[in-house]
């Protein structure tokens, strides 16, 4: 009589150890799920953010082009991949200049411009853009004094 109250004991020892492992196993999986939410989360947020520095990279592109001493007025759109210690990435960047709005300074033979300007910058993996950024901007150009800067830049 005594062995078989033991043996039921035991197959009772044996469901909650079954319970409990279930348990750890199911807090475990929960645990992984949202490390693994977290990690993503922060690929995305590295990704935006490097898109968001290409971009206003490319802004800066178009002042030092506007600033220099032979500034091709009007500019050229530009577009390509960008390059990152002499290797092409799978970010891209397309910058465009608008018409200028010509302004007249004290002097009628002097004038000073200003440039709508755009550039997107995207992160692109065979056909899906993973991440992107576009911001605007009015440049500022006085080619007398050689020297641009932005007015506002906003995204």
């Amino acid at each position: 009589m005594r062995n078989r109250q033991k043996q039921r004991h035991r197959g009772g020892v044996l469901v909650t150890v079954l319970f409990v492992v279930m348990a750890i196993s199911v807090i475990s999986l929960g645990v992984l799920a949202r490390t693994d939410m977290n990690l993503a989360c922060g690929r995305n947020l590295s990704l935006k953010i490097q898109t968001d520095w290409l971009a206003y990279s490319g802004l800066q592109c178009a002042r030092a082009m506007a600033a220099g001493p032979d500034s091709a007025v009007p500019f050229a759109p530009w577009s390509g991949p960008a390059v990152f210690d002499g290797l092409e990435s799978d970010f891209h960047c397309e910058l465009m200049i608008g018409a200028a709005t010509a302004t007249a300074g004290a002097d009628p033979n002097e004038f000073t411009y200003l440039y709508p300007v755009m550039c997107r910058a995207y992160k692109q993996r065979g056909s899906d853009v993973l991440a992107e950024s576009i911001v605007y901007g009015n440049l500022f150009h006085d080619p007398q004094e050689a020297r641009a800067c932005y007015i506002s830049v906003h995204r």
